[in-house]
């Protein structure tokens, strides 16, 4: 009994010692094999208590301290653990407390200051990976530049028929572009508050933290998270909105009609990620289309079109219904690893693309896709609804139940067209 007892002791020792940390070790999903592979503390995590049960019954009293101690040893040197404590202490918007990340997420999490060599390292080198990572070989997104495309051809070519497109020379669209670079942001913008998004593990929903630029950047730097934190913003500085000019070619665009509401709460984001965040692989809400122009950086993208029985390859889905995709640095990996991904992908008619500076990309509605950023980027990017989606968004409102966004929408088509009436 007494070998028993101190059995469960370790047992109970080692299922709460993450939970009091405010963790919950992932045990599902596709990402969580790169995840034990990351974090040397999981390999620990990974054994069922039943097992730690038997381990623990047969030390000696002498040894069972020093076991015990070393079990929690190994979970405090966790990173990821610190990191989901950081966040979740953090998940309120100003005026509570902001994240500071700070050389490693254990200093973060502990207050300490001083620079990390070793995490700097390991940093650099995880950066540089990210920077020279190579195309799937998938067939790439049609390139077009910005004087090949007006609203007739437009709709003919690329939004009617449902086709990705990458636009170059697109900057006009930010007015200013020079107010969109990373030194400008550090200039004008560097003591703002700006809202930013951490994925975790095997987790469906992502949270919300807020960091001061000055801090995001820093972070950015530093950080050796497999899935990085991104800061991506609805609420833009006025001084980059006050140039903003939506594409032209794009014709009317309604979205503001539906904003607000239960299904679509946001449309326009700005977008700063660090090496190797990203977006995991998703479709944009209620049949929007989406559109993004990068001013500074490289992303990579990969899209599925819409139709794919089971959805994009190398996917989970949870018993509730709830999407399990892995991080977009780890589904990269994973695509370049694996032959047999690529070759679903291949057969889904997925494609890919690198979007630079200048470049615009459009996203029609049902298309699946992930990004990841290749290096520090700066994005700007809306959902839009158009006369090519209007139908579609129109049809997934009413399907959810929400017939007044719907009405209001179609209410929206009605004046315009009666405006453009009028005009002609």
């Amino acid at each position: 009994l007494g070998a028993w007892g101190q059995g469960a002791m370790a047992s109970v020792v080692f299922r709460c010692a993450p939970r009091l940390a405010g963790s919950f070790y992932p045990n599902e999903g596709p990402d969580i094999e790169y995840y034990h592979e990351r974090y040397g503390a999981t390999r620990a995590a990974r054994l069922p208590p039943l097992l730690w049960l038997h381990t623990f019954a047969f030390l000696t009293p002498e040894r069972f301290p020093a076991a015990v101690c070393a079990l929690l040893a190994e979970l405090a040197e966790d990173e990821d653990l610190w990191r989901r404590v950081c966040v979740r202490g953090h998940s309120q918007p100003p005026p509570g407390p902001l994240l500071k990340y700070r050389a490693s997420w254990q200093a973060a999490a502990m207050g300490n200051t001083g620079a990390n060599p070793v995490a700097a390292g390991k940093a650099l080198e995880a950066h540089l990976a990210f920077a020279e990572l190579e195309p799937l070989g998938l067939p790439e997104v049609r390139t077009v530049s910005w004087a090949e495309l007006d609203s007739e051809s437009f709709f003919r070519d690329v939004d009617g028929p449902g086709r990705p497109v990458l636009v170059k020379n697109s900057l006009q669209v930010l007015g200013d572009s020079k107010l969109w670079s990373i030194n400008a942001l550090k200039k004008f913008h560097l003591s703002r508050a700006f809202r930013c998004v951490c994925q975790e593990p095997a987790a469906a929903q992502h949270r919300h933290v807020w960091m001061h630029l000055a801090d995001y950047l820093e972070y950015a730097e530093g950080h050796d998270d497999l899935e990085p934190l991104y800061l991506f913003d609805a609420a833009v500085p006025e001084e980059l909105q006050t140039g903003l000019q939506p594409p032209a070619f794009l014709g009317k665009d309604y979205v503001d009609a539906i904003v607000g509401t239960r299904f679509l709460h946001e449309q326009a984001w700005l977008a700063i990620g660090a090496a190797g965040s990203g977006t995991r692989m998703h479709v944009d809400p209620v049949e929007t289309s989406a559109w993004n122009i990068v001013s500074e950086g490289r992303k990579r993208w990969v899209l599925v079109p819409p139709g794919v029985h089971g959805g994009p390859p190398g996917l989970d889905w949870r018993e509730d219904g709830a999407l399990l995709a892995p991080g977009a640095a780890l589904w990269f990996r994973r695509a370049a690893d694996e032959l047999r991904l690529r070759r679903a992908l291949r057969l889904a008619g997925a494609l890919e693309v690198e979007q630079g500076p200048g470049d615009l990309i459009f996203v029609p509605h049902g298309w699946w896709h992930t990004v990841l950023n290749l290096e520090m980027t700066v994005a700007y990017t809306e959902n839009c609804v158009t006369d090519a989606n209007l139908e579609a968004v129109v049809a997934t409102l009413m399907r959810l139940g929400d017939g007044a966004s719907a009405d209001r929408l179609l209410q929206r088509k009605e004046d315009e067209s009666k405006l453009r009436g009028l005009a002609e």
